[in-house]
C-alpha cells in the first residue's frame, strides 16, 4: 500500500498515513488475526498488510466522532469480518482500505456484522 508506512517498535505496530496521521496496535493483536485469518482463508497473510486496514477499523469511531467516540468496534467484530472481506475481495487491501475509508462508522458497522453490503451502501 502506497504512502503508509508500517513500523514495529516496542509490541506494537505504528502506522502512518499520508495524511500525517499515525495510529498504532498491539502485535498481540494482528497475530491473532493472522491466525483466525489463516484458519478460515488457509492463507497466510503479511502482518504489513493488515495492520493499516485494522488500526482505519479501530480509529473510525474516534475520528467520526472527533471528541469523544460514541461507538467502538471491538475486536471480535474485526476478527469475524475481516476474513470474509478478505476472501469477497480477493485479498486486495488497498481496496478494503479504501471501502473502510468511504464508510461512514454506521455503515462500516453494518458491513463488519454482515447486515448490509458494501455495494447498497457506497
Amino acid at each position: 500500500m502506497d504512502n503508509i508506512t508500517v513500523t514495529k517498535k516496542n509490541n506494537k505496530f505504528y502506522v502512518e498515513f499520508i495524511d500525517g496521521d499515525v495510529y498504532s496496535c498491539t502485535v498481540k493483536e494482528i497475530n491473532k488475526l493472522k491466525d483466525i485469518i489463516l484458519e478460515k482463508t488457509s492463507v497466510a497473510v503479511e502482518s504489513n498488510d493488515l495492520v493499516p486496514i485494522f488500526v482505519r477499523i479501530k480509529t473510525k469511531a474516534c475520528i467520526s466522532a472527533q471528541i469523544k467516540p460514541t461507538v467502538a468496534i471491538k475486536n471480535e467484530i474485526i476478527f469475524v469480518a475481516l476474513p470474509e472481506l478478505l476472501v469477497r475481495y480477493d485479498f486486495d487491501y488497498e481496496h478494503i482500505l479504501e471501502i473502510i475509508e468511504l464508510l461512514n462508522i454506521q455503515d462500516l458497522l453494518k458491513v463488519l456484522t454482515f447486515e448490509d453490503n458494501v455495494e447498497n451502501l457506497l
